[in-house]
């Protein structure tokens, strides 16, 4: 009986193990689509900022109202890249341990 509790046991950990691990393979995709899609708006932006700069459509509304819009469009993406992309917060983390491991060398 014990043996029965034991392997059930050890199935559904492993069954829930995998599933942590596909979630965050997943994360990490679509954290790699936002940044993509992040550059991407980014060229639209410089691209748009360009045009607007023309002679020809220099102090137009709409475009005016586009470059507003692609700039909050922007934020909100950067957003949701935040949510998603964990490497940021483990390199800050490795250079806040290198800087105390600095300041206890130099204190030595």
């Amino acid at each position: 009986m014990i043996y029965g509790i034991l392997f059930l046991s050890l199935i559904i950990n492993l069954a829930l193990g995998w599933y942590i691990r596909e979630l965050l393979v997943r994360f990490n995709e679509i954290g790699e689509l936002a940044k993509g899609l992040d550059l991407s708006l980014e060229y639209y932006e410089k691209h748009l900022g360009n045009v607007y700069e023309l002679e020809t459509y220099y102090g137009d509304e709409t475009l005016s109202g586009l470059l507003r819009h692609t700039g909050d469009l922007k934020k909100e993406i950067e957003e949701y890249r935040t949510i998603f992309i964990f490497e940021e917060d483990i390199q800050v983390d490795q250079s806040n341990e290198q800087d105390k491991n600095n300041e206890q060398e130099e204190n030595s």
